[in-house]
């Protein structure tokens, strides 16, 4: 298949400076959503990066799987112990924020490596540092707006307790929860990608899913499904057989470039929704990626 036939055609008017990028991401602001071309960009943006991914693994995320390791207790030891659950899940809570920190990173240095301007890991961070409170603020309102939606399976829960018809009911009551998570699900992508700010972000990420959200669904499955196939079998060997440390510390750091390289196609996704959606970003977007900081 020659290269036209795998390139969408370029929108009207569309600027000189885009086409390097329209060769390496054809799914990039193209008006067709095609799943199999977002997963083939995912491919490609890794290929393109993956040093830049492989710096932000080894100085955030390696010290931050060591610190974990060393300061939680083992998911036994969480759900025997109650001492030990009350350490578990508040210092879950900060480690979350701390993984939010390295997705912003890993958004960031991907925005660059896109257009074709790859910037030096302290740019990043610096940039990263600017945008993580927006990030946090925006992430307080839709992880809040999610567990609205939660309330109602809990409901049922409270209301019938852990009985078949409750746990029925449970699971048909988080389809809510799912259709608004997914809504919700790319602020960041609008904050980090986008620059814009926290409400900006919010409601733009939620634009881009309207119209979109079986398309959206669909990649999450996809995502969802490779995280399983890979992450599951390692973490019930973990969970059963208690490994000693240092095996405990090769199964995080396996989930965790899992997790850091399942992030990627989220980013084409975006750019992809923007072309779905007839934005276009402005010409002079990719010349201010390389002057940028």
């Amino acid at each position: 298949m020659n290269s036209s036939s795998q390139t969408p055609e370029a929108a009207p008017n569309e600027e000189p400076s885009f086409s390097s990028v329209r060769s390496r991401y054809p799914s990039f602001l193209s008006s067709k959503f095609d799943l199999l071309q977002i997963l083939k960009d995912s491919g490609q943006l890794i290929y393109e990066g993956w040093r830049d991914l492989l710096f932000i693994f080894v100085a955030l995320q390696v010290p931050l799987i060591i610190v974990s390791q060393l300061l939680l207790p083992s998911e036994p030891e969480a759900v025997a112990g109650a001492e030990a659950a009350s350490r578990f899940f508040p210092i879950i809570v900060f480690f979350a924020f701390v993984g939010m920190f390295v997705t912003v990173n890993v958004l960031t240095a991907s925005r660059y490596i896109v257009f074709g301007a790859p910037k030096p890991l302290h740019e990043i961070f610096t940039h990263s540092i600017v945008k993580f409170p927006i990030v946090v603020i925006a992430a307080i309102g839709a992880w809040g707006i999610v567990m609205l939606s939660f309330f109602p399976a809990l409901a049922a829960i409270a209301n019938l307790g852990i009985s078949a018809p409750g746990l029925l009911l449970f699971f048909v009551l988080l389809t809510p929860v799912v259709i608004v998570a997914v809504y919700a699900s790319l602020f960041m992508h609008s904050i980090v990608l986008g620059d814009r700010g926290v409400l900006g972000g919010l409601i733009h990420g939620f634009s881009l899913v309207k119209g979109n959200w079986w398309r959206v669904f669909s990649l999450y499955l996809v995502i969802v499904a490779a995280s399983l196939l890979i992450a599951l079998p390692i973490s019930f060997f973990d969970f059963l057989f208690e490994p000693g440390i240092m095996l405990r510390f090769v199964i995080k750091f396996v989930i965790g470039i899992l997790g850091l390289l399942l992030t990627i196609p989220t980013i084409n996704l975006y750019y992809n929704l923007l072309g779905v959606n007839h934005e276009r970003i402005g010409a002079n977007h990719i010349q201010s990626h390389s002057q940028h900081l």
